[in-house]
C-alpha cells in the first residue's frame, strides 16, 4: 500500500495541493486527471523520489518499489519493445546493462569479477533471468503481436499500441509503478 498523509506539494513557490490524504492499494488501478499546471507531473515526481514533498508523509509498504518512465516515445524508438518494457524496473535495467559491458571487456579484474558478482545479485533480485518472458506476457495481453515483441518500438505499432507500451514498462503484479 502507498498511503499519503496531510501531504502538499509545491512547485516553484506555487502551492499545487495540500492536506492530501490518499491510500493506493495494490489491486486497484488509478488515474490522475487535472489541467496543465495543476499539479499532476509534480505529484508524480515527488511519489518516485525525484522531488520532495511541501508537507506530509508518504507511506511505502516494505515489498513495494516505485519505478518512474519517462512518457517520451521517441527516447526509445530504436530500443526493443521488450527491453522498453523492462526498463520500467530501473534498477534491474541498470545492472543488466553493466553487466553486458563488463561481459564485452576483453579482460576482467578482481573489482569487476567483484562488481559483476553484485550486478548478478541485483538481477537475481528482481527476478532478472524471467523479465523478457513477463514483458511478453504483458505484451500479448495489451494485443501486441509477438512478431513485434524483439522489434524497434518504432515498428509499424499504432500510436495507441506504443502509449500502452510505455505505460506497460511501469506494471508488475506486485509492484507500483509511477508514469510520468
Amino acid at each position: 500500500m502507498l498511503t499519503l498523509n496531510q501531504f502538499a506539494v509545491d512547485h516553484g513557490g506555487k502551492l499545487l495541493f495540500k492536506d492530501v490524504q490518499l491510500n493506493l492499494v495494490p489491486t486497484e488501478r488509478y488515474g490522475i486527471v487535472g489541467a496543465n499546471g495543476s499539479g499532476k507531473s509534480s505529484l508524480l515526481r515527488v511519489l518516485g523520489g525525484i522531488d520532495s514533498s511541501s508537507q506530509g508523509t508518504m507511506g511505502v509498504a516494505k515489498r513495494l518499489t516505485i519505478g518512474l518512465l519517462k512518457q517520451d516515445q521517441f527516447r526509445y524508438e530504436n530500443d526493443r519493445v521488450v527491453d522498453v518494457v523492462i526498463q520500467g524496473k530501473t534498477a534491474l535495467w541498470a545492472a543488466m546493462q553493466e553487466k553486458e559491458a563488463l561481459l564485452a571487456k576483453t579482460h576482467l579484474t578482481d573489482q569487476d569479477n567483484l562488481h559483476f558478482a553484485k550486478l548478478e545479485e541485483t538481477i537475481a533480485h528482481y527476478d532478472g533471468y524471467s523479465a523478457e518472458s513477463y514483458a511478453q506476457y504483458l505484451l500479448t495481453g495489451l494485443e501486441i503481436k509477438p512478431e513485434y515483441h524483439h522489434g524497434p518500438l518504432k515498428c509499424p505499432l499504432r500510436r495507441l499500441q506504443i502509449a500502452r507500451v510505455t505505460r506497460t514498462s511501469i506494471i508488475s503484479s506486485t509492484r507500483y509503478y509511477v508514469t510520468r
